[in-house]
């Protein structure tokens, strides 16, 4: 499932953490076996890392990547911060 206010996306802001904190207990209540993806904003590895830590299991990042000097480094940076989140939670 993914959440993401259309008000954000491809913005570079990210859902603030009591609406991914709501979404994902909203989702989990239904089923905790859905795969849930935050992705409104995304653009940084920071971004990653801060809606994992939050309960996402995992993020968006589309606009983040496509508008990015670097696509393959922004990539990178944000599978990076995923690794991180992972390991840490």
């Amino acid at each position: 499932m993914i959440c993401e206010p259309t008000s954000l996306i491809g913005t570079g802001t990210t859902s603030d953490d009591d609406y991914i904190r709501q979404t994902n207990e909203a989702v989990r209540s239904v089923d905790e076996n859905i795969k849930i993806i935050q992705a409104a904003g995304v653009s940084s590895g920071d971004d990653v890392y801060r809606v994992v830590m939050e309960g996402a299991d995992g993020s968006g990042g589309t606009s983040g990547i496509l508008n990015a000097p670097s696509r393959e480094g922004k990539i990178v940076e944000m599978l990076e911060a995923l690794v991180k989140a992972r390991d840490e939670k």
